[in-house]
């Protein structure tokens, strides 16, 4: 068996032992992690090929199909093990980013509990047949992202309570083992009234990124339109956010402009803070947080890592494209929550490697085949780098 193989079996087993799986469902876990590495896709019988024996494919794709679907087993288990595995690296990384997505199956019929989602791949961000997500991600400012959770579900289930009582849920999950010290970063569609004062309960720091269409105080109880407030702040910082010259493959900075000021929300106790910034594509970007600033040099901390929260797309677009999650098959709800979660899994053992075993992931990336010598966000060569690994069992 090959030393990257071996290093997925221990890394599965550590997760299974702290689940207390037993070892019919150990070994079940470990196979679809190693097959969905090794075959980039999420169809039980691509991952069942991998599968050592000459048993005819039906026979072989049996038990993983009884396996996912099983109602008594413990593999749900898995996603707390999961957190509590990766705690130690996580707790060292300063940020920490939630996304809904979606899993889109535009051609779907019969699978259990089919939503609809705003498709993200379509230039016309149209609606399609699928099931919306919540991703959570740590994220370093060395363009590193490890997964922390990964959940399916559906407006149309009989146990759905609301879209932002999923999200609490999720995040409820992840503070019970990491993440009080971090800054925890949210899109504009976290950006509503009765959100934040669920976040004051959890009581995180955040940052949240700003329609600009709602009321606020500012000055002595003077009230404006955020947008309008925004457009009348002087923007005299600069921050330096890092990237990757297209031409030249190296890494440069991109200078952004940004003010900010004191502001009160109505309903909410106490003061937050507006960072305006510009210099995007966009109009300018609006972020609101309830981190007391003190200094230009703490409000340009805060617009970085914000700009890094796009590392969690970025990380959610390698996960879909790497595992070939939306292109499961399996239609069981128990089964499709279980799939998508081993695809995250399989995802989130090599992200793990970035920060862990940093030399054992240069060796596997260097086995990727690239043409640009020079990017920040590792973990594409790194599954193509284990991928090779794995097919030539090295």
């Amino acid at each position: 068996m090959g030393t990257t193989v071996r290093q997925i079996h221990r890394s599965v087993q550590k997760i299974a032992r702290l689940a207390q799986l037993d070892p019919v469902e150990a070994k079940l876990t470990r196979d679809f992690v190693v097959g969905i590495c090794k075959t980039g896709s999420c169809k039980v019988s691509d991952i069942a090929r991998t599968l050592p024996g000459n048993s005819p494919l039906r026979e072989t794709t049996r038990p993983l199909y009884d396996g996912l679907a099983d109602e008594r087993s413990g593999l749900d288990d898995l996603r707390q093990a999961w957190l509590e595995f990766v705690a130690p690296a996580a707790d060292k990384m300063p940020l920490i980013a939630v996304d809904p997505s979606d899993i889109s199956k535009p051609h779907g019929r019969c699978f259990d509990h089919l939503d609809k989602v705003r498709d993200a791949s379509d230039k016309g961000k149209r609606k399609v047949r699928g099931f919306p997500t919540i991703q959570i991600e740590a994220v370093d400012h060395g363009h590193v992202n490890l997964p922390l959770w990964q959940g399916v579900f559906s407006t149309v289930h009989p146990d759905y309570r609301g879209w932002y009582e999923t999200i609490t849920q999720a995040m409820i999950n992840v503070l019970e083992h990491t993440g009080e010290n971090a800054t925890w970063l949210f899109d504009r569609g976290c950006d509503a009234g009765d959100f934040y004062p669920v976040l004051r309960r959890l009581g995180i720091t955040w940052v949240v990124r700003q329609h600009q269409t709602r009321k606020v105080s500012f000055g002595d109880s003077q009230t404006a339109i955020m947008r309008d407030l925004a457009s009348s702040i002087e923007k005299p910082h600069e921050a330096f956010i890092p990237y990757v010259d297209k031409k030249t493959h190296e890494p440069r900075t991109w200078p952004l402009r940004f003010g900010f000021v004191p502001i009160r929300l109505p309903d909410l106790p106490g003061r937050c803070w507006m960072i305006v910034i510009t210099g995007l594509r966009e109009e300018d970007m609006a972020l609101l947080t309830n981190e007391d600033i003190r200094s230009a040099r703490q409000a340009a901390r805060i617009v970085v890592a914000y700009i890094r929260r796009w590392g969690i797309e970025e990380g959610i677009r390698c996960w879909k494209q790497k595992t070939g999650v939306e292109d499961f098959r399996v239609r069981n709800w128990i089964s499709i929550h279980r799939l998508t979660f081993f695809s995250m899994l399989a995802y989130g053992i090599q992200a793990l490697w970035l920060l862990t075993r940093p030399a054992m992931a240069r060796r596997l990336i260097s086995r990727a085949k690239v043409f640009i010598e020079n990017v920040l966000f590792r973990h594409y060569r790194l599954w193509d780098g284990v991928r090779d690994a794995l097919l030539k069992g090295a």
